[in-house]
């Protein structure tokens, strides 16, 4: 099924956007900015709270709209968050905007994506079938999370942390790129 295809290739692009910049979040955001860690949890918070309201936005997009459109609008948003913290200057109010910025509107829009993703993935796969295509999916994004862990490591050291959570977000973009591409079912 190509919307299941779609699904799973932005699952496992997600998977490694998400480990690239795992691998250097932390040493950026603490080391190279200078945040302390009190400052940095209440900013993580914002992230838990604009999740749990994603949780509730998602419900609430028309019918029309869900799906593959809201999987798009929701990979763009994560990727404008991802792509907004490199520009942090340090340990300045523009940099507390640059992590809340990411914090608030690339969780809601993950969230937003895993949601519409999963609605629709649940909605065109035959219910025998429903648990095999999960664990597939799960195991291709498993797969992809070992290798942008790996990816995300190499890069941090050759091209820096900055470069590197920015070659995070450009995976997101293609991430969206992918399943604007798709037709729907």
């Amino acid at each position: 099924n190509p919307t299941l295809a779609t699904i799973a290739a932005t699952g496992m692009l997600i998977a490694v956007a998400n480990q690239v910049i795992g691998a250097v979040y932390m040493l950026f955001v603490y080391r190279e900015l200078g945040f302390s860690p009190g400052t940095l949890g209440m900013l993580f918070a914002l992230g838990s709270f604009a999740s749990f309201a994603s949780a509730f936005a998602a419900e609430r997009v028309p019918e029309r709209h869900s799906g593959l459109p809201a999987m798009f609008v929701g990979l763009l948003l994560a990727a404008a968050g991802l792509l907004a913290l490199p520009l942090a200057p340090g340990a300045t109010l523009f940099g507390v905007a640059a992590i809340a910025f990411q914090q608030i509107v690339g969780d809601f829009g993950h969230v937003i994506w895993q949601v519409h993703q999963s609605s629709l993935r649940q909605k065109i796969t035959p219910a025998p079938l429903l648990g095999r295509v999960g664990g597939g999916i799960r195991f291709l994004s498993s797969v992809a999370t070992l290798a942008g862990t790996a990816a995300g490591g190499w890069l941090g050291e050759t091209a820096g942390l900055r470069a590197t959570l920015a070659s995070g977000g450009a995976i997101l973009l293609v991430a969206a790129a992918l399943v604007l591409r798709a037709r729907p079912e």
